[in-house]
């Protein structure tokens, strides 16, 4: 009796032991993938380049890996006039914020600034927080985007007609010195059109505000 006692002694022992060297490895949760725009509102002065926009991710397993599909559409704003339509999808390895670009066109026009609509699209397994959201596209100084096609042997130059008070000028190298373009201005379409003959020499082309 005395050396049962003393042999599942030794086993109780042992087993604690083992206990206590191998660590208790938790089960995967079952807790949905989570994704979130970080701020409900979005704001972007229109004379800038990009609007960049976070989303943020919480995992729901211990792999640390989730995706999530996102797009930018017109709201008020006009789609290949003021802002570029966007979408793609987001990979998260490890990391809780991604981020994705909105293009944004210059129009120089007081509109009283206009937006664009970004959505959210997980799976049914995903969970969305915050998966609608709005970017406002500000009023502001702004140089209208210069649109340049070469046809033969002229280079014509074109901007839109909202943008008042700027004149046409171009160098033979993007250091100047720059001088104002003699030629026509037309109003085409909304549009101010200037053709320039290439004489074979390499120009360079700019807008520069001169009025208010």
């Amino acid at each position: 009796m005395r050396n049962s006692s003393l042999v599942l002694l030794a086993v109780l022992v042992t087993s604690l032991a083992r206990a206590e060297e191998e660590p208790v490895v938790a089960e995967d949760t079952t807790v949905p993938n989570e994704y979130t725009f970080s701020q409900a509102e979005y704001f972007v002065a229109e004379n800038a380049t990009n609007a960049v926009i976070e989303v943020h991710f919480s995992p729901g397993n211990r792999s640390y890996t989730g995706s999530v599909n996102f797009s930018a559409t017109a709201g008020t704003a006009i789609a290949g006039e003021d802002f570029q339509p966007v979408s793609g999808t987001l990979n998260y390895a490890g990391l809780n914020v991604r981020t994705f670009t909105v293009p944004i066109y210059p129009d120089c026009k007081a509109d009283g600034g206009k937006t664009v609509l970004l959505r959210l699209h997980g799976t049914s397994a995903d969970r969305l927080i915050i998966s609608n959201a709005v970017l406002r596209i500000q009023d502001g100084p702004c140089v209208p985007k210069l649109q340049t096609i070469r046809t033969n042997s002229k280079m014509r130059m074109s901007w839109r007609s909202e943008a008042t008070g700027f004149v046409l000028e171009k160098a033979l190298s993007t250091s100047g010195p720059w001088q104002a373009v003699n030629g026509t201005v037309a109003l085409t379409n909304n549009t101010y059109v200037v053709e320039q003959e290439m004489n074979g020499i390499i120009s360079f082309y700019r807008l520069r505000k001169t009025a208010p």
